[in-house]
């Protein structure tokens, strides 16, 4: 079964609550909230909470491709916050890296987290 996720990327709540109902009424299955440069946690824990598709929130750093200019520790804090305020959130997406230099996961009350890692060379030879 092909499941269909779109990417959102969030300026405002309005925004993304308006965009996951477009990606809804065309298909979608799934969102991935990138809240990349919406840095606010009390923002962020509304949002996760008014999106009504299952979505997977991820905070991209920039050296991992994405726009986020946070501290380390102040980005995953704000992807645990996402974690921890909804409890039907599909995920959080932290990058194998990130992952790697925690002491524990993050707290997240069963939702799932995501370890991701990107090669922005080619694909590796093994998926082919």
């Amino acid at each position: 079964m092909t499941r269909l996720c779109v990417a959102i990327f969030v300026r405002s709540i309005e925004q993304a609550v308006r965009d996951a109902a477009l990606a809804a009424e065309h298909g979608a299955d799934a969102v991935e909230l990138r809240i990349d440069t919406f840095n606010d946690a009390d923002a962020v824990e509304r949002l996760v909470n008014a999106i009504t598709l299952p979505a997977i929130v991820t905070c991209r750093a920039e050296w991992e491709g994405g726009q986020c200019m946070l501290p380390e520790d102040e980005r995953l804090n704000l992807l645990q916050r996402a974690g921890l305020a909804s409890p039907t959130l599909a995920g959080i997406d932290i990058e194998l890296k990130s992952y790697r230099e925690l002491a524990a996961p993050p707290a997240t009350h069963g939702t799932r987290t995501i370890v991701s890692s990107h090669d922005f060379q080619g694909r590796p030879a093994r998926l082919t």
